[in-house]
């Protein structure tokens, strides 16, 4: 099974949508009922509020500036949380381009202590991300869930500038 969720940013149409093999199988739609933690692909709704941040003057960030890629440790309401990098792998300084590019955990959340949770959390709502979110700094590895459409409709915003469009089927 898998799901599949195309938006053309110009128009906002669903382009494509595949909720599963068949629906003789099963009615269950992955593309709009499926709820999965979207991980990294949450990351650019970070980097977007950091820069956001930064345009109204309560930031510095750009894609040149460097930030540590160093083992962290946050406290939280559940006890301390340690997030880790892909295979276990560290990075000194490094810039938030490559903080994106490679998907450095550890650098992804401190870019997004930096620009503060609860302004992730309202770039990720001003996108298009209507889940429940939580400013807890595993958020910022999408540690919560949406559904393909919603995420699909999220980075469309992205690609279309800022024009944010509403989910509908292009027939």
């Amino acid at each position: 099974q898998a799901a599949l969720v195309a938006v053309d940013p110009v128009t906002g149409g669903i382009t494509a949508r595949v909720g599963g093999r068949g629906y003789g199988e099963t009615q269950f739609n992955r593309a709009s009922d499926a709820h999965r933690q979207p991980g990294s692909a949450f990351k650019p709704f970070v980097l977007l509020a950091a820069m956001e941040q930064a345009a109204r003057g309560k930031g510095k960030t750009t894609l040149s500036t460097m930030v540590s890629g160093e083992a962290l440790t946050l406290p939280t309401q559940e006890g301390p949380w340690s997030p880790a990098n892909y295979n276990g792998m560290t990075y000194g300084r490094v810039t938030v381009r490559r903080t994106i590019e490679e998907s450095v955990n550890t650098a992804t959340v401190r870019l997004a202590m930096d620009a503060g949770l609860d302004e992730v959390v309202k770039t990720a709502r001003a996108a298009g991300v209507a889940s429940p979110l939580s400013p807890v700094p595993s958020m910022a590895l999408g540690s919560f869930e949406v559904t393909p459409v919603e995420l699909a409709y999220a980075y469309a915003t992205i690609a279309s500038r800022g024009t944010r469009f509403e989910p509908y089927p292009l027939f």
